[in-house]
């Protein structure tokens, strides 16, 4: 069997409309993680107007957490 596939996101505007982006983006991970044949979503950098959160090893964000403003 084949490996999972991963796709890796950068989020760009994680302020108001960015927020309720995160949280679908929470439930679409949730709901393709019970089956192994959908690729994984992996969130890896995030960013606002002045600050970023990037995750140098390609480890998934936390989709709880955004950068401070």
């Amino acid at each position: 069997m084949a490996a999972q596939k991963t796709v890796f996101i950068g989020i760009i505007g994680v302020g108001g409309v960015g927020k309720c982006f995160l949280s679908q983006l929470k439930g679409v991970t949730e709901r393709l993680a019970k089956n192994p044949r959908n690729p994984a979503l992996s969130v890896v950098f995030m960013s606002r107007s002045t600050t970023n959160i990037v995750s140098a090893d390609y480890s998934p964000l936390s989709l709880d957490t955004s950068p401070a403003t």
